[in-house]
Order: structure tokens, then C-alpha cells, then sequence
């Protein structure tokens, strides 16, 4: 429990930084750093759920917690979003979502919305310089304004639905009995850092 709450502490702190870089026009550490954000907010799933396991009597080591960068980013798959622009695949991705009728072909959906090997693959093209076919893979290059403000929108977004308290209390009530009361009863956990307000005409 201390684990998750920690891990969705350090989220916030990221994308807090992140949205700093974005504003200086450091769109590719924005990028990176969101991504990183996404590691810990798939980190915080997957301690919730070792959370479950430790309750019902199940024994569970720190070799559970999930240190592949693939596996984390598709835990922290938690919503998806249509916007302007976006092609016909993503529409009709986005189709399938709305018509699902069931939990688990909902969380289908959003994970084929959501595309973690491409949010993987855009934490590496974001930080390092890489071969490619066409010559280099240039992280300043990679990354538009329009680009790296949705990918930190839609991270914060995620962020925001874990940060505020009466949704993490039904979202726990229905899925971790007792987690809720758990939390409240730590008295001494650091507050989560508060995602940052949209300025302007800009989302961030």
C-alpha cells in the first residue's frame, strides 16, 4: 500500500516537471518524462493489486513488482481520447470502445486505444539518440508542440482520475475493500502533488 501510494506520489511529481519542459519548449523531455510518469502510474496498479493478494493471505516478494517498461506502460492503460485530426484507425478504435458492453471488453478496447508499445517506444525516441533506416533518430526532432501536448494530457488525465479522493474512494470501495480505510488510517503519507490547471487558450 505504501509502494502504490509512493509510486502515484512520484507520477505527480513528473508530470508536474514535464509540463514545466513542455512550456520551455523542451517537447522531447516532456515526452520522456511523461512516459516515465506513465512507469510509476502502471507501478501503482500493480502494488494495488499485490495489495489484494497480501489481504487474501497470498505471499508476495518485491520480485512481483513489475520492472519491465512494456508491462508497466500497459497497467497505466487507464483511459483513452478521440481528438480533431486523428486518422480512421483511431476512429474506429475508438467505435469499439463506445460500443463494448462488457468490463473486460472495455479494457480491451482502451488498451488498443491506448498502444503501450508505442508510449514504449516514445520514452526511448524521447531521451536517446538511435540509428535508424533514414540515418538518426534525433529526440528533439521527434516530437511537435501538438504531439507532446496530447501525449501529457492524456497522461494527466489518467493522473487526475488516481488523484482526487472521492474517485480513488468508489474506485477502491468496488474493486479493493478496505484499501480505502487502509490509506485513510496512514496518517503520515505525503500529500500528492496537485496536477497542474490548464493556462490559457493551451490545455497546459
Amino acid at each position: 500500500m505504501q509502494g502504490a501510494w509512493l509510486s502515484l506520489e512520484q507520477c505527480g511529481h513528473l508530470l508536474r516537471d514535464a509540463v514545466l519542459l513542455f512550456q520551455q519548449g523542451r517537447y522531447a523531455s516532456a515526452v520522456g518524462l511523461a512516459m516515465v510518469a506513465r512507469d510509476e502510474l502502471g507501478k501503482y496498479k500493480a502494488l494495488l493489486e499485490l495489495w489484494n493478494r497480501v489481504r487474501a493471505g497470498e505471499p508476495v516478494t518485491t520480485a512481483d513488482v513489475p520492472r519491465n517498461h512494456l508491462e508497466r506502460q500497459k497497467l497505466a492503460v487507464m483511459s483513452a481520447t478521440l481528438m480533431d485530426g486523428d486518422d480512421p484507425e483511431r476512429q474506429r478504435k475508438f467505435d469499439a470502445l463506445s460500443a463494448a458492453r462488457s468490463d473486460d471488453e472495455r479494457q480491451r478496447a482502451i488498451a488498443d486505444l491506448a498502444d503501450a508499445e508505442v508510449r514504449r517506444a516514445d520514452r526511448e525516441r524521447a531521451f536517446y539518440v538511435d540509428p535508424t533506416d533514414a540515418g538518426w533518430s534525433r529526440p528533439v526532432a521527434n516530437f511537435s508542440r501538438e504531439r507532446a501536448e496530447r501525449v501529457i494530457v492524456d497522461a494527466l488525465n489518467d493522473y487526475r482520475v488516481q488523484h482526487d479522493p472521492e474517485n480513488r474512494r468508489l474506485i477502491y470501495s468496488g474493486r479493493r475493500p478496505g484499501l480505502h480505510e487502509a490509506l485513510e488510517a496512514w496518517t503520515e503519507k505525503p500529500p500528492l502533488p496537485a496536477p497542474p490547471e490548464p493556462q490559457g487558450a493551451g490545455l497546459i
